[in-house]
């Protein structure tokens, strides 16, 4: 008798419906299973006995001496691994061990540093990492740890008067055809704690040599020496440190980012100086108010004006403290009223002991500052020196007049 699938199609193979379970079936698994609680009865009386056996002899529970371990005859699998893992980490999160060291011994004599290029380290090795620390900790702008006190010297600005920037015979020439010279023999000494301005026409080399100042360009010709270095036998790494840590930049264009606040803007600023997040936005607030932006300084430069948006950019540029300030038309976007508050600042801060450095072709702006160089085809064609300026301590006379002297 041939079976019909539901699709009308004759089957193969005739299905056989399963045989019924019997009761001689049923009395075998019964018959199995009876065995097997009579073994688990067995094994747990056996437990019970080894139990009362160990009681006498051991202070750890009897329990855990008879009874199988945990995962006892199992293989070690990777879950069984990291299970047992988070268990021991966790117990030692709870209860952390205790390690006694007996291998310390007291560390005679003391760690003695002299000075930079004599230090004596007479520490053992013990000290070694003591010692690391506290010399690095300065530069990432971290106080050292230890116990033994470490007086290293701390950089200090050169005293006024010193020659902080000078070029000698600095020329430079374009390489293009033919070839385009825009600066001829530049002489020129910049004091620590001065400020001048350099004026001239458009295309007289006035962003070229604040370039070469600096340390942005070399020169073709020449060299360039800051506090006492010659700025081309440093490979750019340590040019880009010289920046960071001497030299503050104001320009034109604001250069700020428009997705940050004014004083996130200013703290990223000193990002390369290696200092932790929490003493950049100090610094960042602290040159803020001065230039008196404290209230905007959770602003966007989207929501600050023109004005408002160069005073972010040179408290920016005066957050670490530099000692050269170059400052290229710092007014040329701005009004009348918003361009001299910006004047008012950039001499705040060269009688604040910075070196001010103003590229500008204004006239007007250049004569608020104590040195004027004139600037023409590449060619310093005057050098002049304001005497008794207002608002100066050093002035030269007491009256409230001022004059010109130089060439």
């Amino acid at each position: 008798m041939s079976l019909i699938s539901p699709l009308g199609r004759p089957l193969k193979k005739p299905i056989r419906p399963s045989a019924p379970v019997g009761d001689r079936e049923r009395s075998a698994e019964a018959a199995q299973l009876a065995e097997q609680r009579q073994a688990m009865r067995a094994r747990a009386h056996q437990w019970a006995l080894a139990n009362q056996a160990a009681l006498a002899s051991s202070s750890e529970p009897a329990q855990w001496q008879s009874m199988p371990r945990r995962g006892e005859g199992r293989p070690v699998t990777r879950d069984r691994r990291d299970s047992e893992a988070r268990r021991i980490n966790d117990r030692d999160a709870i209860a952390p061990p205790v390690v006694e060291r007996t291998d310390w011994l007291p560390v005679e004599p003391p760690l003695v540093v002299t000075g930079p290029a004599d230090a004596a380290l007479t520490s053992s090795t013990a000290d070694a990492t003591t010692a690391d620390a506290a010399v690095i900790a300065p530069i990432l702008g971290q106080q050292p740890q230890g116990s033994h006190p470490i007086d290293l010297p701390q950089p200090s600005p050169p005293p006024a008067g010193s020659v902080l920037l000078r070029l000698a015979d600095v020329s430079k020439t374009y390489p293009v055809s033919p070839p385009l010279t825009v600066l001829h023999d530049v002489n020129l000494e910049i004091e620590a704690g001065a400020d001048l301005a350099v004026v001239g026409p458009s295309g007289s080399g006035k962003t070229t040599m604040l370039s070469i100042m600096g340390t942005l360009d070399l020169p073709s010709e020449g060299q360039v020496f800051i506090d006492g270095v010659d700025v081309a036998s440093l490979s750019e790494a340590d040019r880009a440190a010289m920046r960071a840590e001497l030299i503050g930049f104001v320009f034109q264009q604001f250069y700020l980012l428009p997705t940050l606040t004014a004083v996130e803007n200013v703290a990223e600023g000193l990002l390369y100086r290696g200092w932790k997040p929490r003493r950049r936005r100090q610094l960042a607030m602290e040159a803020l108010e001065r230039v008196g932006l404290g209230r905007r300084a959770k602003h966007r430069p989207g929501e600050l004006s023109g004005g408002e948006q160069q005073r972010v950019a040179l408290a920016r540029a005066i957050a670490g403290g530099p000692q050269l300030l170059f400052a290229d038309e710092p007014t040329g976007a701005l009004d009348q009223a918003a361009g001299h508050m910006v004047v008012d600042y950039l001499q705040s801060v060269a009688r604040d002991g910075t070196a001010v450095v103003v590229i500008t072709h204004d006239l007007g702006l250049a004569a608020g500052f104590r040195r004027q160089i004139s600037l023409l085809d590449g060619a310093i064609v005057g050098d002049e020196r304001r005497v008794n300026l207002p608002g100066w301590s050093d002035a030269s006379s007491s009256s409230g007049d001022s004059h010109w002297e130089g060439r």
